[in-house]
C-alpha cells in the first residue's frame, strides 16, 4: 500500500521544499509516518469490529486515502495521532454502515465481488 523509496528519494522527501509550505510538508510527513507506524493496529481494530477482513481492508484503504488527501486539515502537528484516530473512526462507521446496509438489502458489497 505504501510506496517504496530509494535513499535519494527519502532524502529528497525529507528536505524542505524551496517552493512549498514548510508547515504543510511537515504535516504531510507526520501523517505518512504515523500511518505507516499504526497501520497494523488500525487494521486489527477494523477487523475485530467488522468481523470481515476484506471489508476491513477496504476501510483501511479508504482511511489511508482520506488521511493523505486531507493532511492539510490537521491543525496541530502534535495532535496527529488523535486526528488520525478520529478520521479512522469516521471512515469505519461510514464504510461499515454502508456494507451492512448493502448486505441487508441484498445488494453485493465489496466482500462478495
Amino acid at each position: 500500500m505504501f510506496d517504496t523509496y530509494t535513499d535519494s528519494a527519502i532524502d529528497a522527501e525529507n528536505r524542505p521544499s524551496s517552493f512549498g509550505d514548510d508547515a504543510g510538508e511537515t504535516k504531510r510527513r507526520l501523517v505518512r509516518t504515523e500511518l505507516a507506524y499504526c497501520y497494523q493496529r488500525y487494521r486489527s481494530m477494523a477487523t475485530r469490529r467488522l468481523r470481515d477482513e476484506i471489508v476491513a481492508d477496504d476501510v483501511m484503504q479508504a482511511f489511508a486515502l482520506k488521511a493523505l488527501e486531507h493532511f492539510e486539515q490537521l491543525r496541530d502537528a502534535k495532535a496527529v495521532q488523535a486526528w488520525l484516530r478520529r478520521l479512522f473512526e469516521a471512515t469505519l462507521i461510514d464504510l461499515g454502515t454502508r456494507c451492512q446496509r448493502d448486505v441487508a438489502s441484498g445488494r453485493p458489497n465489496a466482500a462478495e465481488l
